[in-house]
C-alpha cells in the first residue's frame, strides 16, 4: 500500500538501477508534483462546503472565515509534508501540529509561548472555552451565538475532520470512506436544524467529495499518469452511489422527520426533543409540522394562560436577543419579588402545574408573573427586571414543577388611568430605539397614536391596526419576501407587505409603542394550549389540563404602564387570545375566537396529554420520549463492532477457498494455525511449516490430509508449468486439517479463534502501522 509520491518501482524498494546508482531508493522517487496540493484543495472544498450547513446552528456568518483559515492551514501543512517526501506518517502529525499552533495563535496568543506554542495558561483557557461551549449547547437553542468559545470548538472539530478526511483518502488509500468525515460535520445541522443540512451544504460537500475521489487516483500504486474513461466511470459510479444512498436513506432509516433530505427532513436519533428559539426566529418552530417540544400544563385559570420563557428588550442590531444581565438572583424556596407589581388593584392567584416532557431549553416556561416556583431540579436564577427564570446547570428537559403566579385584574378603565411617565430609575433599555429606525415605523406610529389621549388608547390603536383587514397571517410570505427575521429592515418590509407571523406583529407593536412613548418588550413562549379534556388534582384543587408544542410557539408584546406593571397585548390575527381588557367594545369575549391557523390538537394518545402529571418533588426517573431508540441502536452498534473481526475472517476464508488454488488454501491453513496459536515464521517453507505443525501437537497427527495438501502446494509452487493440481481435494484436505486443530484446542482458544482471530487482528495492525512507517 504505497503512494506514487514514494513509489520507487518494485515492491522490494530497490532494483538494479538503484544498485548501479548508489543504492538510494529515495533518489529514484518521482517528484511529488501538484497531487498533494490538488488533494488539499479538494478536501478544503468538501469540508468547508459541508460546514456551510452549520449556518442556522450558529448565528451570523463571521465564523465561516475562521473555519476556512483553520482548514487551509491544516491541509497546507499536510500537503507540504508530502511535497517534501517525508515519511507517510508525518502528514497527519504535521496537520495536527499546524492545527494546534493555528488555534493558539488565533484564540490564545496572549498566554501561549511566543503566541503559538501551548502553555499551561492557554490549556486552561481552552478548557474554559470547552466548558462554556458545552453549557451553551446543552442549555441553548439553535441558532446559538457565535461566541469565542463556540467558534473555537467549531474550528477544532472541523480541523480534525479535515485531518481525518486526508488520512482516509491518502494515508489509508480509502478515498471512498473519506466521506465519513463530511458525514460527521453534516450530522450536526442534520440533527439540530428543523430544515436539516440544507441544499447548499449538501451540494458543495458532494462536489468536494467527487473531487477527492477523482484526485485520489494519483496516489494509487498503479497510477500511470493518465486517467482513462474507465477510471472516471469508476469515480462517478462510486460518488453517484454515495449521493443516491444519502438521499434515499431518509426514506428507510428510522429517526428522519417527514420531508425530503437534505432540505426539510431532520434526523432525530434521540426522539423529537426540541427547544424554542429565544432570538425571534420562531418561523422554523412554526413551520415544523411534527410539533416537537411538547409541554403539558394544568391550571386553575379560567382560560388557558400564555407560557412565557424569555423577553426581548434590546432592539439594536440585526438580531434581537435576550439581554444578558448576569446570573440574576438564585431561585430558592422564597417568594419571587416583582419590582413592577401593581398596587391598589386586585390580584388573582393562579396555580399551574407544568410538565416539560421533551422541551429542552435554558429558560423556564411559566405564566406571568411567577411569585413562587417549586419542584424544579437543578439550580435556577430569576431576572428581577423581567421575571424570566434561567437554568444555571440543568435545563428544562423532563422537569415537573408548580408555579404560583399573580395576575392583576385589569379593565380598560383602570388602564386609562395610568398616564404617568415611568418612575426615576426605570431601565431605559425598554424605551430605546436605534437611530436608524426606518421612517415607515415612525410615520405609522405617529399616524395611529398622534390623537390618542392616553397610553392605553395609543396601545389599542396600534393593536387594532395590526389586527385589521389590511394585514394577514402568513408563515411563507416572509420567506419568499426575504424578511423572515427580526431586524428593523425586516420590520419595515413587513409594514409594507402587511403579511407575516407573530414575530413581525409583536415587533411592530413593540417598536411603534416606543415611538409613542410607551415602554415595551417582546415576550417569547407559547400561545394558550389546546385542552386535553383531562383534569389534574393538585393540593385538593382540580386543574384543567392543556398541551402545547412547537406549533404553538409564539411572540407577543408587553407594554409598561406606571403603577400597573407590564401588560400583555395580542396584535397577531388568528393566533393566541386577546385579553379581555384589550378587546374593542364590539369584539367577542375571550374564548369565543376561532383562530384560523391554530394547529390541530395533539392526538389523545400522546403522552403529553394522557400521562398523569406528577406532583412537585415526585420521582422523575422517566426519560424523554424517543430515547428508547438508543437502547436498540447503541447495543446494535456494539454487537456489530464485536462481530467485525469474525465476519472479516470468515469473508477472507470463503474467498480463499472459492479461488480453488492450492496456494490460497495453504495460506488459509497458515492463518488458521495462527488463530490456534502457531504463527508461521518468515523463513518457513511449506514443508518446514507442516513439520512444525506436526511437532507442535496442535493438530495431533493429521497425517494424510496434511501430507496431501502439502504435496499439492509444492506441485503448484515448484512443479513444471501446467502441472495438474486437484484444488477440490486441497480444500477437503484443509477442512480435515482444520477440524483436527479445532478438536484438540481448549475451549478458550476455540472461542478466541472464532470471535477474535489473531490472523485478522495482526493483519489490521500491520496495515495501520504501514501508514506511520517510511515506505521504500
Amino acid at each position: 500500500m504505497t503512494s506514487t509520491l514514494e513509489r520507487s518501482g518494485p515492491a522490494s524498494g530497490t532494483g538494479p538501477l538503484d544498485t548501479q546508482r548508489g543504492g538510494s531508493a529515495r533518489s529514484s522517487r518521482p517528484k511529488a508534483g501538484s497531487a498533494p496540493w490538488a488533494m488539499a484543495g479538494a478536501i478544503f472544498f468538501a469540508v468547508c462546503g459541508t460546514a456551510l450547513g452549520l449556518s442556522g446552528v450558529v448565528r451570523g456568518t463571521e465564523w465561516i472565515f475562521s473555519i476556512a483559515l483553520t482548514v487551509a492551514v491544516v491541509l497546507a501543512a499536510m500537503a507540504l509534508s508530502r511535497t517534501l517526501r517525508l515519511p507517510a506518517g508525518w502528514a497527519p502529525v504535521g496537520g495536527a501540529i499546524a492545527l494546534i499552533l493555528e488555534l493558539n495563535l488565533v484564540f490564545f496568543s496572549s498566554t501561549a509561548y511566543f503566541g503559538v506554542i501551548p502553555s499551561p495558561g492557554s490549556l486552561a483557557e481552552a478548557g474554559a472555552l470547552l466548558q462554556e461551549t458545552s453549557d451553551q449547547v446543552i442549555r441553548g437553542v439553535a441558532p446559538i451565538p457565535a461566541s469565542t468559545a463556540v467558534v473555537f470548538v467549531m474550528c477544532l472539530g472541523v480541523g480534525l475532520a479535515a485531518i481525518l478526511s486526508d488520512v482516509l483518502a491518502v494515508g489509508l488509500l480509502m478515498p471512498a470512506t473519506s466521506g465519513l468525515a463530511l458525514l460527521v460535520i453534516a450530522l450536526i445541522p442534520g440533527i439540530i436544524k428543523v430544515d436539516s443540512l440544507g441544499v447548499l451544504g449538501f451540494v458543495l460537500g458532494t462536489v468536494g467529495y467527487l473531487l477527492i475521489l477523482a484526485i485520489s487516483r494519483q496516489f494509487q500504486p498503479d497510477f500511470q499518469g493518465a486517467r482513462s474513461s474507465i477510471q472516471w466511470l469508476r469515480v462517478l459510479s462510486v460518488g453517484t452511489s454515495a449521493v443516491v444512498i444519502a438521499l434515499l436513506i431518509s426514506l428507510v432509516l428510522p429517526g428522519f422527520s417527514t420531508g425530503t433530505f437534505p432540505q426539510g427532513s431532520r434526523f432525530n436519533p434521540f426522539g423529537p426533543v426540541s427547544g424554542l428559539s429565544p432570538f425571534l426566529s420562531l418561523g422554523s418552530d412554526l413551520r415544523n409540522p411534527s410539533g416537537t417540544g411538547q409541554i403539558s400544563y394544568a391550571t386553575s385559570a379560567e382560560n388557558a394562560p400564555y407560557l412565557r420563557t424569555v423577553t426581548i428588550e434590546d432592539f439594536n442590531g440585526d438580531n434581537w436577543e435576550p439581554t444578558d444581565r448576569g446570573t440574576g438572583i438564585q431561585l430558592g424556596l422564597e417568594q419571587i419579588e416583582d419590582g413592577f407589581a401593581p398596587g391598589g388593584i386586585p390580584l388573582q392567584s393562579v396555580t399551574t402545574q407544568i410538565n416539560t416532557f421533551n422541551f429542552s431549553n435554558e429558560w423556564l416556561p411559566a405564566p406571568y408573573a411567577p411569585a413562587l416556583i417549586s419542584g424544579l431540579s437543578g439550580r435556577w436564577s430569576v431576572d428581577s427586571k423581567t421575571l424570566t427564570v434561567k437554568a444555571l446547570d440543568e435545563g428544562t428537559l423532563g422537569q415537573s414543577y408548580l408555579v404560583q403566579s399573580l395576575q392583576p385584574v385589569l379593565t380598560p378603565a383602570i388602564l386609562r388611568q395610568a398616564v404617568s411617565r415611568p418612575h426615576a430609575g426605570f431601565d431605559p433599555i425598554f424605551m430605546t430605539l436605534p437611530p436608524d429606525t426606518p421612517s415607515i415605523i415612525k410615520e405609522t406610529a405617529l399616524q395611529l397614536t398622534g390623537r390618542q389621549p392616553t397610553p392605553y388608547d395609543k396601545a389599542m390603536a396600534i393593536q387594532q391596526y395590526l389586527r385589521g383587514p389590511e394585514f394577514n397571517y402568513s408563515l411563507q410570505a416572509p420567506v419568499s419576501g426575504g424578511y423572515d427575521g427580526s431586524s428593523m429592515d425586516a420590520l419595515a418590509k413587513f409594514l409594507q407587505v402587511k403579511s407575516g407571523y407573530c414575530v413581525h406583529f409583536s415587533a411592530a407593536m413593540a417598536t411603534m409603542a416606543r415611538e409613542a412613548g410607551i415602554p415595551s418588550r417582546i415576550a417569547v413562549g407559547f400561545a394558550p394550549g389546546v385542552g386535553t379534556g383531562e383534569t389534574v388534582q393538585v393540593k385538593g384543587e382540580k386543574l384543567s389540563q392543556y398541551a402545547v408544542d412547537g406549533r404553538l410557539a409564539h411572540a407577543w408584546p408587553e407594554l409598561y404602564f406606571e403603577g400597573l406593571g407590564w401588560v400583555a397585548f395580542e396584535p397577531t390575527p388568528s393566533r393566541g387570545q386577546v385579553p379581555g381588557y384589550a378587546l374593542p367594545p364590539s369584539s367577542p369575549q375571550p374564548g369565543e375566537e376561532t383562530p384560523e391557523e391554530l394547529p390541530k390538537p395533539v392526538p389523545s394518545r400522546s403522552p403529553a396529554q394522557t400521562a398523569p402529571l406528577p406532583l412537585p418533588g415526585a420521582a422523575q426517573g422517566s426519560q424523554a420520549p424517543g430515547l428508547e431508540f438508543l437502547w436498540f441502536v447503541v447495543p446494535g452498534l456494539l454487537v456489530l463492532l464485536l462481530l467485525t473481526p469474525a465476519l472479516s475472517r470468515e469473508l477472507l476464508r470463503r474467498n480463499r477457498l472459492a479461488s480453488e488454488t492450492p496456494r490460497a488454501t495453504w495460506a488459509e491453513l497458515q492463518d488458521t494455525a495462527l488463530d490456534f496459536g502457531l504463527p508461521a515464521e518468515p523463513s518457513d517453507t511449506p514443508r518446514r511449516f507442516a513439520q512444525r505443525l506436526r511437532e507442535s501437537g496442535l493438530a495431533g497427527t493429521p497425517g494424510p490430509p496434511l501430507d496431501s495438501l502439502l504435496g499439492e502446494v509444492e506441485r503448484s509452487s515448484y512443479g513444471p508449468p501446467g502441472a495438474p493440481a486437484t484444488s477440490a481435494a486441497a480444500a477437503n484436505d484443509f477442512l480435515r486439517a482444520k477440524q483436527s486443530l479445532r478438536l484438540l484446542a481448549p475451549l478458550s482458544r476455540r472461542l478466541r479463534a472464532i470471535w477474535f482471530p489473531s490472523s485478522t487482528l495482526r493483519r489490521w495492525a500491520a496495515g495501520f502501522s504501514r501508514v506511520f512507517r517510511r515506505k521504500r
